[in-house]
């Protein structure tokens, strides 16, 4: 067991690259300093895949096939306790989360797959070495309309893609990308959900009010907005990218 050091936090540095779960800056919160971070495109086997209904990945209705992340972190702590703990926080965030690196354009939505630690010749620093499965994608895109209208998707396969209605008067019903949803009050909004699989009116379950077969995707490069109605709704998605 290490002895407790006064001095750590003082001697402690960041040498690496800010890498954040979740928007949690991994040196802040587990005291573990980015030491690489690799991603191989396709090198998940295609047979891994969420269950049916689910997505682990936050991407309802993405074709893109999970790739390979690997990280390498040196984790710390002013103690051999501390350290421990700061190792099992961080496995427990990096379960399911968003991972961002500086530098990096592109975020990864993420699923741990695989671990491993060993000591390294600095005590109380430990090697941790984190295997994933990602989907590489960029940030939410949120664009605002009130009629038909073209938007553009940079990535380069299709994602499930959000969309929010919020009627200024009440209708029997709207049309929006292909879907019919029916009984819409002004004061709600309904979302029809392809990021995460669910339709919704003020966050209670309304599937059964719409013609929906297929959630709504977004594909690559301009996708044109059909509405049969001009009232505000709003369209989400991530660019995706294989």
């Amino acid at each position: 067991m290490f002895d407790y050091n006064p001095q750590y936090y003082n001697e402690d540095k960041q040498v690496g690259e800010r890498c954040f779960f979740d928007g949690k800056d991994v040196y802040i919160d587990f005291n573990a300093d980015l030491k690489s971070f690799e991603v191989t495109p396709g090198a998940i086997d295609p047979d891994f895949s969420p269950a049916a209904g689910r997505s682990n990945f936050n991407l309802f209705n993405v074709e893109a096939e999970p790739a390979e992340l690997v990280a390498e972190f040196y984790v710390g702590g002013p103690s051999y306790e501390a350290t421990q703990t700061n190792i099992s926080n961080m496995l427990t965030a990096a379960r399911q989360c968003v991972i961002r690196k500086e530098g990096d354009i592109f975020e990864y939505a993420a699923v741990l797959i695989d671990r491993d630690s060993e000591n390294t010749e600095v005590e109380p620093y430990y090697l941790l070495s984190l295997k994933f499965a990602v989907i590489r994608r960029k940030p939410l895109v949120i664009k605002k309309l009130e009629k038909t209208t073209v938007i553009y998707n940079e990535g380069n396969t299709s994602s499930g893609m959000r969309i929010s209605i919020s009627p200024e008067k009440a209708l029997e019903t709207f049309t929006v990308a292909g879907i019919t949803i029916e009984d819409l009050n002004p004061g709600t909004t309904y979302v029809i959900d392809g990021i995460v699989g669910r339709v919704t009116a003020n966050g209670v379950n309304y599937f059964a009010h719409t013609d929906l077969v297929d959630f709504p995707k977004i594909q690559p490069r301009k996708n044109e907005i059909v509405m049969s109605e001009e009232i505000p709704v709003t369209v989400s998605f991530y660019p995706v990218f294989s």
